[in-house]
């Protein structure tokens, strides 16, 4: 009796370890493959965690990349919803076929014609600062009888044709005669007229040009007075043909007598000038004007 409750409980126990048998019982391929060798040559998996670590590190690093691109994508959307800036290449082109962009002609033009040439005019600001700084340096190059060179409004100097302000694409350059087609920016007066500066670089890159400074300049005086005071330094270079006034920090004309009661003194001489007296807005402004004018 006794023996046989014995064999029965072996029995018992036999059946219940049979069902955790390595015949029956595997570990996943996971861990079978990627054991790793220990002292004594048993292998030992690895915890699942490692590989849920790595797909995490994965799964974020494409995250980023997925978000960044994504705002990226909305900047541009953003950016272009506006519009794309024209560019002006029709006005380019009418600036190019001046009928003074012709180096045959005869003197006070042509080849054999003298220029006057700011290099650092203004640029970064409003059409109201480059403005009235091109008038006075085109009449200072009318008062010492030579072709002003007019430069595009510069508003970066990177190079791209766009640039961002105010979140908007604007032009980097907009060629004068989108604004005005006054003597300034090429239009008809006395000989000699002004040039782009694509006709100063033809020309000039077959003389020596002749570099002038601001150095020792006047401030604060009389408008006229300092108009006088540069007429009578290019007088002392008259017999060179292209001259550059290169301006640095102190320019010819700047701010400050622009903001101070002394500019009013070059009024008289410049109401006469056709510098002033033929100035007038390029037909693009007089059209935007028109189209607009029950709005205004």
């Amino acid at each position: 009796m006794g023996q046989s409750l014995l064999a029965r409980l072996l029995e018992a126990v036999q059946r219940q370890a049979s069902r955790f048998s390595t015949d029956t019982y595997e570990l996943e391929p996971l861990f079978a493959e990627s054991a790793l060798p220990t002292a004594n040559g048993a292998a030992w998996p690895k915890h699942p965690s490692s590989s849920s670590r790595r797909c995490f590190r994965i799964f974020t690093v494409r995250h980023i990349f997925a978000t960044l691109a994504g705002i990226f994508t909305l900047l541009l959307i953003g950016l272009f919803w506006s519009g794309v800036p024209p560019s002006y290449s029709e006005i380019r082109e009418f600036e190019r076929r001046l009928p003074q962009h012709n180096i045959s002609l005869s003197l006070p033009e042509g080849r054999q014609g003298k220029f006057l040439r700011f290099p650092d005019h203004l640029w970064g600001h409003g059409l109201n600062n480059v403005l009235q700084e091109i008038l006075l340096q085109s009449e200072l190059a009318h008062l010492t009888d030579r072709a002003y060179v007019f430069e595009d409004y510069t508003w970066s100097h990177l190079p791209f044709p766009w640039t961002v302000y105010d979140f908007a694409l604007r032009p980097a350059r907009i060629p004068l005669n989108a604004f005005i087609s006054g003597p300034s920016a090429g239009a008809p007066m006395p000989a000699p007229r002004a040039v782009n500066a694509a006709f100063w670089k033809q020309v000039c890159a077959h003389h020596n040009v002749t570099t002038v400074t601001t150095e020792g300049a006047p401030s604060d005086i009389e408008g006229d007075a300092l108009m006088h005071w540069w007429v009578d330094r290019l007088r002392a270079v008259q017999d060179k043909p292209c001259i550059e006034i290169v301006q640095g920090v102190q320019p010819a004309f700047d701010r400050f007598l622009f903001g101070s009661p002394h500019i009013l003194s070059l009024w008289p001489a410049l109401s006469a000038s056709p510098i002033l007296a033929n100035f007038t807005w390029s037909p693009l402004v007089h059209s935007a004007v028109t189209r607009n004018f029950a709005l205004l």
